[in-house]
């Protein structure tokens, strides 16, 4: 993996395993801390991928000393050759050749940009031309000693980093199974997180789900239109053993795609533990399996056809 995915995967790591010790042993979030079960990372690898990264994202030098000292390196070489650049442009047996009064970057190499009628006139090795064609960019004889040791420092420091990237990929692909399993986990809580959040911001009413063959409903409203900012009319609906079904008459869709039936939206809504828009003075009562509910379609619409005559009918 690139540095940036290791990066996310380390906040990731962290972030499950301080949900999984957050959720441990505690009674008051039954159902959150069953899901969180399943999240079993091996401690030793999340910390040594929290441990990897510092506060910029970057591979940390305390948990690998050696980019330390590589970095540190190419900082004092970068340093003693932008000293020598300098100096050269101040120099006036040089800046008299130059196309313009500064230095720059050229295949990785510092360069001095040198006016093509002097291009003889300067000790180097040319690395390109301009667009134009006016300027010669030759890098001076004095820091092509000081460029080969900068590019082999950026060298050793490129070897460094994809070592240890190739080391984190390979920890993290040992983990995979528990890996998987725990994000699996963490989706869950997180939809689970999303229906509640869901429930409050529609002011809807938790269910109470029984065992008996039963649907209470009271002052009940249609989801979409509340979602939509509709106010829509509210409908109580008791279902039991003596009135079994509900026949729903509705006018004929625009669509060829009937309506459902609403009383059936808040039952579907209680089996995954969502809300429901209806006051909470009766309760819900669901038996799995059981469909109190009948639903009548509407007649669709036939399109109207027209027969035109022809000319030979005619």
């Amino acid at each position: 993996l690139d540095l940036e995915g290791l990066k996310d995967c380390a906040g990731t790591l962290v972030a499950m395993l301080e949900i999984s010790k957050l959720l441990d042993g505690r009674n008051d979030t039954a159902t959150l801390t069953d899901i969180a079960q399943d999240v079993d990372l091996n401690p030793e690898v999340v910390r040594l991928f929290e441990r990897s990264f510092d506060a910029a994202g970057q591979l940390s030098v305390r948990q690998y000393p050696q980019l330390d000292v590589l970095r540190k390196e190419i900082q004092q070489i970068e340093a003693s050759v932008t000293k020598t650049m300098d100096s050269l442009v101040k120099d006036t047996s040089i800046s008299s050749t130059l196309q313009d009064k500064f230095y720059t970057i050229r295949e990785n190499r510092f360069v001095l940009p040198v006016a093509v009628t002097n291009k003889n006139k300067l000790n180097g090795i040319v690395h390109g031309m301009s667009g134009s064609g006016s300027t010669v960019y030759i890098e001076p004889q004095q820091v092509i000693d000081l460029n080969n040791r900068l590019r082999l420092a950026q060298g050793e420091l490129k070897a460094e980093e994809q070592r240890i990237r190739s080391a984190l990929s390979q920890k993290l692909g040992s983990q995979a199974r528990q890996i998987r399993l725990a994000t699996k986990a963490v989706v869950e809580m997180d939809c689970a997180f999303a229906r509640e959040n869901l429930g409050v911001t529609m002011t809807a009413t938790r269910p109470t789900v029984g065992e008996d063959n039963e649907v209470v409903l009271t002052k009940a409203r249609h989801p979409v239109l509340v979602l939509r900012g509709v106010k829509p009319v509210a409908n109580s609906v008791q279902l039991t053993a003596e009135r079994p079904a509900l026949v729903i008459s509705v006018p004929p869709p625009p669509a060829s795609r009937p309506h459902p039936p609403h009383t059936a939206r808040p039952c579907r809504a209680a089996r995954p533990a969502l809300r429901v828009l209806a006051f909470s003075r009766t309760p819900l009562l669901w038996k799995h399996g059981a469909a109190p509910l009948m639903y009548t379609p509407p007649p669709s619409r036939q399109p109207q056809t027209r027969r035109v005559t022809t000319q030979e009918e005619r």
